[in-house]
């Protein structure tokens, strides 16, 4: 496994891979149409973007398995809340990936960051109530759901969200892990 930061190239594959996961996990939170039409040309555009523009607060990480293909992707930007920390956007295994480490190396590699340039800073993220799996994955992860309230995107009216939390000494400590 390398874990490398993502690169403009990289931006089909990691939508492709987002499209799929969202297609997978999202499936009765957001609207059938969209997953089964949409889905895939909305993240290309997104990801184009944030891999062709630069930020100096976000950051995109790529896991490649041994034979250099894409198995999962992160992205945090830095101290996107005041209180909450960091704030991890994605993290994402593919399904045929899932299971091999991919998910829990992101996730360190991404804590190592948030230490890194900011010792005192936590990581947040938010999570669909339903998307159990992913809530799951977290808890291993060691994220504790401390806040849920309903969501305002447009595409899923109507459901509940979780924000799931890291300290920054539980950060330092994955970090450190």
């Amino acid at each position: 496994m390398t874990i490398r930061p993502a690169r403009r190239e990289d931006a089909e594959a990691i939508a492709a891979l987002h499209a799929a996961n969202w297609r997978q996990g999202y499936a009765g939170i957001l609207p059938g149409d969209y997953l089964a039409q949409e889905v895939e040309a909305d993240r290309l555009t997104v990801w184009q973007d944030r891999l062709s523009t630069s930020d100096d607060g976000r950051e995109t990480l790529v896991s490649l398995d041994a034979a250099g293909a894409l198995a999962g992707f992160s992205c945090v930007y830095h101290g996107h809340d005041p209180v909450h920390g960091a704030f991890l956007d994605n993290l994402h295994a593919s399904a045929a990936h899932r299971g091999q480490g991919h998910g829990i190396a992101l996730f360190r590699e991404i804590a190592r960051l948030v230490a890194a340039r900011d010792p005192d800073s936590g990581l947040y993220l938010w999570v669909f109530e339903k998307n159990e799996d992913a809530r799951a994955f977290y808890r291993k992860l060691g994220a504790r759901e401390v806040e849920r309230t309903d969501t305002q995107w447009a595409l899923a009216m109507g459901e509940w969200r979780l924000r799931c939390r890291w300290t920054a000494e539980e950060l330092n400590a994955a970090a450190a892990g």
